[in-house]
């Protein structure tokens, strides 16, 4: 859905968002996805938001359902043990968003991995839990990031 402006979004997703640049939220209670047009600069802005939230966030919390959760430990691991990439997404993920429990930082790490199309060992893990998840229910799927 897109929205104007922040002040359009739902009142908790603005008071989670307070102070900080918002072009598009996730809402798991609903599964909606957000952009807020006003902070979209090009399309090409729109389709990396739009991934950060559809594949960083939606698709991982609801297809994956308990490899998310393993999938969070891993990129924690990563981070602890020095992974250099992961490192320097964590740290773009801290600073755009202040305050996130580890898990949470870990979900944004894995959202801006799949706005950027980074292809690494975490990804792989996570196109390979959806094209699991769209082959038990029956839909084709072509998710090849490899």
């Amino acid at each position: 859905m897109v929205v104007d402006t922040f002040a359009s979004l739902p009142k908790y997703i603005k008071e989670e968002s307070a102070g900080q640049h918002v072009d598009g939220a996730y809402d798991p209670g609903t599964g909606q996805i957000y952009l807020v047009a006003n902070a979209i600069t090009s399309k090409r802005h729109a389709l990396r938001v739009l991934a950060h939230e559809a594949v960083g966030h939606y698709s991982m919390e609801a297809m994956l359902g308990n490899e998310f959760q393993g999938i969070l430990k891993k990129v924690n691991l990563l981070k602890r043990v020095g992974g250099k990439r992961i490192n320097e997404i964590a740290a773009e993920v801290d600073r755009r968003y202040e305050g996130l429990s580890e898990d949470a930082a870990a979900a944004e790490v894995i959202a801006v991995m799949a706005e950027k199309g980074i292809r690494n060992s975490v990804m792989k893990r996570v196109y390979a839990a959806i094209r699991k998840f769209l082959k038990k229910d029956r839909v084709p799927a072509d998710v090849h990031h490899e």
